[in-house]
């Protein structure tokens, strides 16, 4: 079998847990969706973009989600296999307890099924706290650094557990 990945893409992933497919979109594409997607995060984390948790313009959604986990919960228990339940965060959701309402109330209503969840939230932020601890003690033995930094060391970090804001890497598996 022919491999498509080239040599570099596959040191590239192997070194930082991602490579570039550059066939994936046209090429001219790719700083216009990095920027688009880069204004849509800001906009979410700087509050311009509201989202209450008790939002009614999402209930039909939340419904239609719930009620048919409740149906893949009902299945399974009729078929006795055990069900659980992961939780994945969003990158722009990690470090923000208000952010995390989409998490508690999966669990709640998993909880509330009788089934297993694990909210994978708090695991992804324990890696990268551990991956930023570890950045700044061998940094900081050289550079000061302000708060800013250690956010952007944070959003770095975060890249090497996820593709996107919200799909994980190998490492993030």
């Amino acid at each position: 079998m022919v491999s498509m990945v080239s040599e570099e893409q596959r040191e590239q992933y192997f070194e930082q847990v991602f490579f570039i497919a550059d066939d994936a979109i046209e090429p001219d594409m790719l700083e216009q969706l990095v920027a688009a997607a880069e204004r849509a995060c800001a906009k979410i984390r700087s509050g311009a973009v509201m989202v209450e948790a008790d939002d009614p313009r999402f209930d039909a959604g939340w419904r239609l989600v719930l009620d048919n986990l409740a149906a893949i919960y009902a299945v399974a228990r009729e078929r006795e296999i055990d069900v659980v339940l992961l939780v994945y965060p969003f990158v722009f959701q990690l470090f923000d307890p208000e952010l995390q309402t989409p998490q508690r109330r999966l669990l709640m209503h998993a909880r509330t099924q009788g089934v297993d969840a694990i909210d994978l939230t708090p695991v992804f932020e324990k890696w990268i706290c551990a991956d930023v601890d570890q950045i700044l003690g061998e940094v900081r033995q050289t550079h000061d650094l302000v708060p800013e930094d250690v956010d952007l060391i944070r959003v770095f970090q975060a890249k090497r557990y996820f593709f996107d804001e919200d799909h994980p890497t190998s490492v993030g598996n």
